[in-house]
């Protein structure tokens, strides 16, 4: 299955799920999914192409209670799992990467005393958000996640969103890449803040691969 882009490029089909199956993740009443062209449109005007390639692009059926979702740029297609490890610490790279842009920016439109900068700040700090690593696709090596500003039910946003993604131990190879420090996050629900703890578990930010 495939999507029309502009100037005629398929895009390839990566997976559809419910609605129900998650919990979406928005500001002021707005999922962040529902703003996914003028969110991945921002930040191309940000100068983070990169980072919009790796938001996927989701089509809502005519229920309102599934989505389709689609690569933004043509190419081959592999889950996750199916993927190497030398495919996947190449791919974590590029996310780990895509996430430092992120919270720059998020922090910087923070600062502004703008109201629709801040709602940016605010919907950046969500985006990234997956369920976990069945969410997560190679498109011609490149990562590409589905299910993007979603956690799983009881579950929290995590700092480190793509922690369900890293090898364990025993997978990674000598001179395997590791992360760099977790980025502090500001958190947007409430005055909670977002860390790094074993505590938020549940929307598959500790969880390893296969784990569920």
């Amino acid at each position: 299955m495939f999507i029309q882009g502009s100037g005629g490029v398929t895009k390839p089909f990566l997976r559809s799920g419910s609605l129900h199956d998650v919990v979406a993740l928005g500001e002021n009443g707005q999922p962040v999914y529902t703003l996914a062209q003028p969110l991945r449109e921002a930040l191309r005007l940000q100068n983070q192409p990169a980072v919009a390639q790796m938001l996927a692009i989701p089509q809502v059926n005519q229920t309102g209670d599934r989505i389709d979702w689609y690569a933004p740029f043509a190419g081959t297609a592999i889950g996750w799992q199916a993927a190497s490890l030398a495919q996947r610490q190449a791919a974590l790279q590029v996310l780990d990467a895509g996430r430092s842009a992120v919270a720059t920016l998020s922090q910087r439109a923070l600062a502004s005393a703008n109201p629709a900068h801040r709602l940016f700040a605010a919907l950046l700090d969500h985006a990234l958000q997956i369920p976990d690593a069945q969410h997560v696709f190679l498109v011609d090596g490149k990562p590409v996640l589905t299910f993007w500003g979603f956690i799983r039910h009881q579950g929290v946003p995590c700092n480190d969103m793509f922690a369900c993604l890293r090898p364990a131990p025993e997978e990674r190879s000598p001179g395997a890449y590791r992360p760099a420090a977790a980025i502090t996050a500001v958190s947007i629900r409430g005055s909670s803040a977002i860390r790094d703890d074993p505590s938020h578990a549940g929307g598959g930010c500790r969880a390893r691969n296969g784990e569920r």
